[in-house]
């Protein structure tokens, strides 16, 4: 069973993102002093992001005591107008008091997308010490046209990855950047809670499926999270227009 709200607009959808993440936060530092998300980029989460850096979640969250990840990114220099760490400085990192040292954005100035691929499940593993897996409080998702979701795509051999954290996988070929790195399945089904926010025309269709035949539906990527009972998805009424 999916566990789904739909909201009338994206508008509406980021505020409930915005608080459901306030919420999470706040429960988990009042239980063990710490607040673990991954998150991720693309257009649908940056009013989300917009909302966590203005008042009242700026003022009061406890900024000091939650560590942000990310899910994916684009394997281009940091400062590109296609990486993620920079859309999501950009929309909310900048305007934060977080210290930057609870920020860990993947690297991405070595030799080569696999080479930071296995430098960021160092960084990874440093932190999250003793564990198989890392296990995130909170996973901020969404899905593609195609049904991909972080950088995991349909078809793809980095599906199949059992033991690694961290891999570099490929986009398609009509993606803008076709290098990427990106945590793996087994990693993205260890978090606490997966909240998706979906919007954008194109994915009205692939989300009916998931949601009437999740066993179907398990060649799109996002199926394989979206089905774990763990997961919450927040749907844009508009994307089934």
């Amino acid at each position: 069973m999916v566990n789904i709200e739909f909201f009338h607009d994206l508008e509406a959808l980021s505020r409930a993102a915005a608080a459901f993440i306030e919420a999470r936060a706040l429960k988990h530092i009042a239980g063990k002093n710490i607040f673990t998300m991954a998150i991720s980029g693309g257009s649908t989460p940056q009013k989300t992001y917009a909302l966590l850096a203005a008042s009242p979640y700026r003022e009061r969250l406890p900024w000091g005591k939650i560590y942000l990840f990310f899910v994916d990114e684009r394997w281009v220099p940091a400062d590109s107008t296609f990486s993620n760490f920079r859309l999501v400085s950009e929309a909310m990192l900048k305007f934060l008091p977080i210290p930057k040292n609870n920020i860990f954005n993947i690297p991405v100035g070595g030799k080569s997308a696999p080479a930071d691929a296995r430098q960021y499940e160092k960084m990874l593993k440093a932190f999250f010490t003793g564990l198989n897996f890392p296990v995130f409080d909170l996973v901020l998702m969404g899905m593609g046209t195609d049904g991909h979701s972080a950088s995991l795509f349909p078809s793809s051999s980095a599906l199949a990855e059992k033991t690694k954290w961290v891999i570099n996988s490929r986009a398609p070929i009509d993606f803008p950047v076709p290098e990427r790195i990106t945590l793996t399945l087994p990693v993205l089904k260890q978090a606490r809670e997966t909240l998706f926010i979906i919007s954008g025309k194109g994915k009205g269709t692939i989300l009916q499926e998931l949601i009437k035949n999740p066993a179907a539906a398990e060649r799109y990527p996002a199926a394989h999270i979206i089905t774990n009972p763990a997961t919450t998805l927040f749907v844009d009424k508009t994307i089934f227009t």
